[in-house]
């Protein structure tokens, strides 16, 4: 006969998993290795499926900047929405220095050997093309003086704080959908050149 409370022998339910606990917590590994052995199959795969995914992004990312000498571009001009998206943004923040037809402020070509320079045209008037497109986007977000010599004073802010990346690529692609064939192609030539050089 059995005394009073005593069991088949075989833990309870509730007892088996709090002995599993115990043993777990006790297993060497730390935390981390205690919090994986608590994660369900499907819930491993999803955060090892997460993982795979920024990784491969990273090496993606890493090996088109490599292909490309650095210099990735993300503005279209000939993408209407990002041109439009581009054209509010242009006329909000820059028109009011370069003007709304992108012309620039009167003497910009004059000798400026201190600075302070007049706004430059931006309609292919003036030597913007021979800036990279990834030029033109980090004179937009830094701002001209960071490109500039120290004794050299440059009024052309940056927008780093007002502009996300994708806002800059989408003003570069409205100023670049206002030039000319022609404009384009002296531009692609001029950066192919200095990325020989």
């Amino acid at each position: 006969m059995r005394p009073p409370g005593a069991g088949s022998g075989k833990p309870r339910p509730a007892m088996q998993r709090l002995l599993l606990e115990d043993e777990t917590e006790a297993a060497p590994g730390g935390l981390l290795t205690r919090f994986y052995n608590r994660l369900n199959t499907r819930t491993r795969f999803f955060i090892f499926a997460i993982l795979f995914a920024v990784i491969a992004t990273a090496v993606v990312t890493y090996i088109e900047r490599r292909l490309n000498g650095g210099d990735v571009s993300a503005a279209d001009p000939t993408n209407i929405a990002q041109t439009s998206f581009g054209a509010s943004l242009y006329a909000q923040q820059c028109a009011v220095c370069h003007g709304q037809d992108l012309a620039g402020q009167a003497g910009w070509d004059g000798d400026h050997p201190t600075g302070n320079r007049p706004a430059v045209p931006l309609a292919g008037d003036s030597p913007i093309w021979r800036l990279t497109d990834t030029d033109i986007f980090n004179v937009i977000k830094y701002g001209g003086q960071a490109f500039s010599p120290d004794n050299y004073k440059n009024n052309m802010p940056g927008y780093a704080e007002q502009f996300a990346d994708g806002d800059i690529w989408a003003v570069v692609a409205f100023i670049k959908s206002r030039w000319s064939e022609r404009l384009l192609k002296q531009q692609e030539t001029a950066a192919e050149a200095a990325e020989k050089s």
